[in-house]
């Protein structure tokens, strides 16, 4: 049998266990404690009697829904319906991102105590609230908060990253024209994400429309990505399920299943303009290119069997296609056919500096 040293002192509801291994922290009351060893794993202590129940807590997240489905908008027969979604994150790997990938998903797979931890301290204080000792619970709250702030604290640096960009001036220019390019973007009246496109079998009970835009609101941010810390500030466009953060270098990925890039070398954009019929609020800045009916006849007169057939305007929008042949396919609708251009124009250039970049690396690199 071997030998191991333990000793422990109170700091008032809390108990510090001192080992050869480190310093673990626990608290609670008698039969009942949880706690942290000294491996940062959180466990639960309860028993009385020489009946004694020990446990680790933690375990893996459950990822989130995806994107809800949303109802027809139109009445009346409809054709195929084409989802427009991307593959999932993880399967969102260019080559020359494996390394940063790899360390990025490995840190955020690890596991969170301290929600274990908080939760634990809230249970013994309610536990001792209803009890009646009220001093006691509001004691174990305030002693719990700075070892919940202490292990979220060091949790955040172990996940963290550092990303530091120092871009060429010929690179940096090219980033520049991107985030122009994304501010024009941000200035639309209206930015959607198009969640399908349905092909109409009657374009009549469809206001003569031959397509029909499955369309959820978005809108453009900024935002370092999840357990990252960068000296530069990247575009965050959220795309349904997915987030993508425009770095300097690559476009990173998020989703609820993991985390993906695209190298910009490897991005198509297409960039075009679309015709729709409004039957939503008409944004400010955009501009309408006709007049249809909700229920209209093969000849563009009104149909007259419909008493609730209001006019509706036949609006010119922008449209944003991104793909990528890893599984990236993204379709954004914009007020302005401008704001859309704009974007294509700084993506573009930045895919052409990305493929210059490329060819002018040494072939054995």
């Amino acid at each position: 049998m071997g030998w191991y040293l333990r000793k422990s002192f109170r700091a008032g509801p809390l108990r510090f266990n001192l080992s050869k291994g480190g310093v673990g922290l626990s608290t609670g009351i008698r039969g009942a404690r949880v706690g942290i060893n000294a491996r940062g794993q959180a466990y639960v202590h309860c028993g009385t009697g020489g009946v004694y129940y020990r446990s680790t807590l933690g375990g893996a997240r459950r990822g989130t829904p995806g994107r809800a489905s949303h109802a027809a908008a139109a009445n009346g027969p409809a054709g195929d319906r084409r989802v427009i979604d991307s593959a999932p994150a993880s399967r969102l790997t260019p080559s020359s991102s494996h390394e940063l990938l790899a360390e990025l998903r490995r840190r955020a797979a690890r596991r969170r105590v301290w929600p274990w931890l908080a939760g634990a301290a809230a249970a013994i204080a309610i536990a001792l609230f209803v009890s009646g000792q009220h001093t006691a619970g509001v004691t174990a709250l305030i002693a719990a908060l700075p070892a919940v702030g202490y292990l979220w604290h060091l949790e955040r640096e172990r996940r963290a990253i550092d990303l530091r960009y120092n871009l060429v001036q010929d690179y940096r220019e090219c980033y520049r024209a991107l985030l122009d390019g994304f501010e024009s973007f941000d200035r639309a009246g209206m930015i959607w994400l198009v969640d399908a496109v349905t092909d109409v079998s009657d374009p009549r009970y469809h206001g003569g429309s031959e397509r029909h835009y499955q369309r959820t609101p978005t809108r453009l941010a900024k935002a370092a990505p999840e357990n990252v810390r960068t000296n530069i500030l990247p575009p965050l466009l959220p795309a349904g399920r997915q987030r993508l953060y425009f770095m300097p270098d690559r476009i990173l990925v998020y989703d609820e299943r993991g985390i993906g890039a695209v190298d910009y070398g490897e991005l198509s954009v297409e960039c075009g303009t679309v015709r729709l019929v409004e039957d939503l609020a008409r944004p400010s800045d955009a501009a309408a290119v006709g007049l249809t009916w909700r229920y209209v006849n093969r000849n563009g007169e009104p149909d007259r069997r419909f008493r609730d057939n209001p006019q509706l305007p036949v609006m010119e929008y922008g449209s944003l296609h991104l793909r990528c042949g890893n599984g990236l396919s993204e379709c954004f609708i914009t007020s302005t056919p401008a704001a859309a251009a704009a974007l294509a124009v700084g993506l573009d250039r930045m895919r052409h500096a990305a493929r210059a970049r490329l060819a002018a690396r040494p072939a054995h690199a």
